[in-house]
Order: structure tokens, then C-alpha cells, then sequence
């Protein structure tokens, strides 16, 4: 596959839709949940049932509410240094794709993370795959850690909650990818606009 934006820009391809990476974005997320894909359905399905499994797990434990808080507490502070793993493990898969021009974002005040490949183009399976890796990998390092060290099950288990609620983005940006009714869809981001654009070949 062809990486190089130059490529796409002819009479051959068409531009789709483009998204903002500014303050719009937050807005562009919410409406992702009015018209949802499969993918954002069990997205929200696994992050409503999170929570009441962490409040199974006291209840069915028996465990003193200290206990209890410690751990969910501890478990959202921890949470907190997936962040930077979760935007490595991004540019970890751009790498493997064989992109050399590799941009971290780092927005503590709006409390904003990204990263992106400039001007290199995905295809629709690659754009999903590099969007939910990091969901993917981590969720399933939590899981087996609750599992394995049932009784700080809940620290675990807290800190999956923080950092799915974090990977909204990801899915609402996977969700609109995944509703564009072109069956090749081609994805960059052009890091001048600060926009994702997504490109089709013409029929």
C-alpha cells in the first residue's frame, strides 16, 4: 500500500469527511453516541459493566470498605501513568507499519494526549487497528493481573476503568470510520490543519 499523501491527492480519490483535533473534538465525541456501530455498542457495553463489577467484587468479598477504597483510589492514580503507554504503544504500532515520522501531543491543561504520523496514510483496517491497540493490549495486561492477584483485584481493575474511559476518543473516532458507507476508505492526519482526513477512490 501506497503511504505517501501525494498519492491520493488526484482526480482518482475523493475526500470523505475530515475531523478536527481542536476544542470541537469534544463535541464530535458526544455526537458518536447518537449514531453508534457495533464497535462503540460493546464499547459502552464493557464500560457500563466495569464498574458494577468492581462493586460485585466488595460485596461478594467482603472486604472492609477501607480496604476497598484504598485500592479503587490507588487504582485511579495508577491509572494515570497508563497514559503515556497508551500513547507509546500508538506510535509502537506506526512503527511497525513503517512510518519514521512519529508525533507525540502533550496538553496537560486540557488534559489532551494524542499521537499521530504525519502524513502517512492508513487504510480503514489500519486506522482501527492503530486506534484500539493500546485498548486492546492493556485491558487484557489488567485482566490477567486482577485475575492472577485477586486480592488487589479491585487496583486492577480501577485502573482499567480509568484508562477505558480515557480510550472514548479512540472509539468515537473508530465509530465514524466505521460508518462511512465506502468500502475502501483511506485515513492521515495532517498535523498543519490539525485535522483527520479521510480519503475514498472513486467508483
Amino acid at each position: 500500500m501506497n503511504r505517501s499523501v501525494s498519492y491520493y491527492q488526484n482526480d482518482k480519490f475523493k475526500k470523505l469527511a475530515t475531523v478536527k483535533n481542536d476544542d470541537s473534538f469534544q463535541k464530535f465525541t458526544k455526537n458518536q453516541i447518537k449514531n453508534r456501530s457495533l464497535h462503540m455498542n460493546l464499547f459502552l457495553l464493557f464500560l457500563s459493566i466495569l464498574p458494577l463489577i468492581i462493586i460485585s467484587i466488595f460485596f461478594f468479598t467482603y472486604a472492609p470498605i477501607e480496604e476497598f477504597l484504598i485500592q479503587f483510589g490507588l487504582g485511579i492514580l495508577f491509572g494515570l501513568f497508563l497514559i503515556p503507554i497508551h500513547e507509546l504503544l500508538h506510535g509502537l504500532y506506526l512503527r511497525v507499519l513503517g512510518s519514521k515520522n512519529i508525533k507525540y501531543e502533550l496538553n496537560l491543561r486540557k488534559f489532551k494526549f494524542g499521537c499521530y504520523a504525519e502524513q502517512f496514510v492508513l487504510s480503514r483496517r489500519e486506522y482501527h487497528s492503530f486506534l484500539l491497540a493500546p485498548f486492546m493490549l492493556i485491558t487484557f495486561l489488567l485482566l490477567i493481573l486482577a485475575i492472577g492477584f485477586s486480592l488487589v483485584s479491585v487496583l486492577f481493575l480501577s485502573m482499567m476503568l480509568l484508562h477505558v474511559s480515557l480510550c472514548f476518543g479512540d472509539f468515537a473516532l473508530v465509530n465514524f470510520s466505521s460508518l462511512l458507507e465506502e468500502d475502501e476508505v483511506f485515513a492521515y492526519y495532517d498535523s498543519q490543519a490539525k485535522q483527520t482526513i479521510f480519503l475514498s477512490r472513486k467508483s
